[in-house]
């Protein structure tokens, strides 16, 4: 009994409709964007620079959009095109949370078929864009979007990764102090998604293509910088970086194949401008990451 109110707390059996198929996201590029009911339609709302949205159709310069649980439009003058994770709803119909868990209140809902951008996972929750918001939704009831049905193919999930990488004992400590260093105190998916980073470098053309090389480039990783190594990278490595690292190592990409990350909140580097971010991870000044890929 308590499990089937537990799911019934996730999941509104409601009846099936038909719904648009995702065919790629986009990025809206304007400082703010009317949401639309149709082309040139009445506005519902709107979504600021860098939301990204799921196109499932378009008309005479207008993307039909999944937004807030509706089919909604914008104005493609004003989105491009933009690598992203899409979650598909499998659901009939599937709660949208203001946390990852059930016990979270509920922002609204999404359909069966529905897509949603991706901006961070965490232990089967996903943090998608749901309106001008974000929400959480389980993964139990959706699966990963892999680009069929027309438009550009999208990142994928973050358990294919780029492939299992072998390592030295040196190495593996190198990769584990770069994740204290980097993101000893962000959440265990940021020091995952950080280690990624540094594999993804290796695997490169544009990078050295060892670990130890990759962390000994200049200015690229801050606490390997002459200025705060002491205080950043050496003493004692928690426990959870040496799992980082190792996860990182056995293939698990959290970034889907990026090269380069900052901390939203800190900085904003002009290198960043000509870059496609895949995914953020974190929600506070703290403990959040962009991740781009060139």
């Amino acid at each position: 009994m308590r499990r089937a109110i537990h799911l019934l707390g996730l999941v509104l059996l409601l009846p099936v409709s038909a719904y648009a198929a995702p065919q790629y996201a986009v990025e809206v590029t304007a400082s703010r964007l009317n949401v639309r009911n149709g082309v040139m339609g009445s506005v519902l709302g709107q979504v600021d620079k860098g939301d990204r949205m799921v196109v499932t159709g378009a008309r005479s310069g207008w993307l039909q959009i999944d937004w807030g649980g509706r089919s909604a439009w914008i104005s493609g003058k004003y989105a491009r095109r933009a690598s992203a994770a899409i979650d598909v709803v499998t659901a009939s119909a599937l709660n949208v949370r203001r946390g990852p868990g059930s016990s979270y209140g509920i922002m609204g809902s999404v359909r069966q078929g529905q897509g949603l951008v991706v901006l961070e996972r965490r232990s089967g929750w996903d943090r998608v864009q749901f309106d001008s918001r974000a929400g959480w939704i389980s993964t139990r009831y959706t699966r990963a979007w892999n680009g069929a049905g027309g438009g550009s193919t999208t990142t994928p999930p973050p358990s294919s990764g780029g492939g299992a990488m072998q390592a030295t004992a040196a190495e593996v400590e190198i990769l584990a102090r770069i994740c204290k260093g980097e993101a000893g105190i962000a959440s265990y998916e940021n020091k995952v998604a950080v280690a990624a980073v540094v594999l993804n470098r290796v695997r490169s053309r544009r990078h050295p293509n060892t670990i130890r090389g990759v962390a000994h480039q200049p200015w690229q990783f801050s606490c390997y910088n002459p200025n705060v190594r002491n205080r950043l990278y050496y003493g004692p490595i928690p426990q959870d970086c040496w799992r980082a690292a190792r996860e990182a190592l056995a293939g698990r990409d959290p970034t889907f194949g990026a090269t380069f990350y900052f901390n939203p909140y800190l900085v904003r580097p002009s290198w960043a401008r000509g870059m496609t971010r895949t995914v953020r991870i974190g929600t506070r000044r703290h403990d959040t990451h962009d991740f781009y890929v060139p």
